[in-house]
C-alpha cells in the first residue's frame, strides 16, 4: 500500500521533472531556431514548412513575362520592340504620367532618364523623382538610364539608382543589365 506521503512526494517529482522538461524544450526550440530557421519541438515533432517549399518557384522567362517594368524617357532610343519580343512586361512613358503609380510599386522595375521627363513635377527633373521615390519606397527598383554619365552634377543620380545604363546603348547590353537586376532582385531564394 502507497503511504499517503509517498504520492505527494512522487507526484511532486514528476510534476517538477515535467516542468523542467518543458522549459528545456522551450529553450532548445528558441535556439534551434535562432540558428537554423526552423522552428522543432524536441518533445514532439512539429517541422514549419521552410520559405522555399511554400513559395512556387518561377523560371526566368516567366519572370520577365511577370515582372512590371515601366520605361520613362523622352526620347525614342529605348529598344522597346526588342524586350517585348523577348518576352519582357514593359510600357513607355515619354514624361512621369502617373507619380502615384511609380509611388506605390505597382512597377517591379523604374527605367528612369534624368532630363526631360519630369520637369512639370520638379526642379530636379528626373533627380528629383528619383530621390523622392527612394525616400517613399527604398525598395523600389530603379536603373538610371541617361547620357549624362559623366557630369559631376548629376553623380547622385547614379548614386541613388540600383543600376545604370548609359544612353544610347546596344540592346544586348541594356538586356544584360535588366537581366541581372531580374536575377538580383527577384529571385525568392535570396531572401
Amino acid at each position: 500500500m502507497i503511504n499517503e506521503g509517498d504520492f505527494w512526494t512522487g507526484l511532486s517529482y514528476t510534476l517538477v521533472a515535467m516542468f523542467i522538461g518543458a522549459v528545456v524544450n522551450y529553450i532548445a526550440v528558441k535556439v534551434s531556431s535562432m540558428l537554423s530557421g526552423n522552428s522543432y519541438n524536441f518533445l514532439w515533432v512539429n517541422k514549419s514548412k521552410r520559405f522555399s517549399k511554400v513559395t512556387k518557384k518561377y523560371g526566368f522567362d516567366e519572370l520577365k513575362r511577370r515582372l512590371r517594368i515601366v520605361i520613362i524617357d523622352d526620347e525614342d532610343i529605348f529598344p522597346m520592340s526588342l524586350f517585348k519580343q523577348n518576352g519582357y512586361n514593359v510600357e513607355k512613358w515619354d514624361k512621369v504620367e502617373d507619380f502615384s503609380k511609380l509611388e506605390s510599386g505597382f512597377y517591379d522595375i523604374i527605367v528612369l532618364d534624368i532630363l526631360g521627363v519630369a520637369n512639370h513635377l520638379s526642379d530636379d527633373d528626373g533627380f528629383g523623382v528619383l530621390e523622392s521615390l527612394k525616400l517613399s519606397n527604398p525598395a523600389q527598383i530603379i536603373i538610371a538610364y541617361s547620357a549624362h554619365s559623366y557630369d559631376l552634377t548629376k553623380q547622385k543620380f547614379w548614386q541613388l539608382a540600383d543600376e545604370t545604363i548609359a544612353k544610347p546603348s546596344q540592346f544586348l547590353k541594356m538586356k544584360e543589365v535588366v537581366d541581372n537586376v531580374i536575377i538580383e532582385k527577384f529571385n525568392p531564394n535570396r531572401y
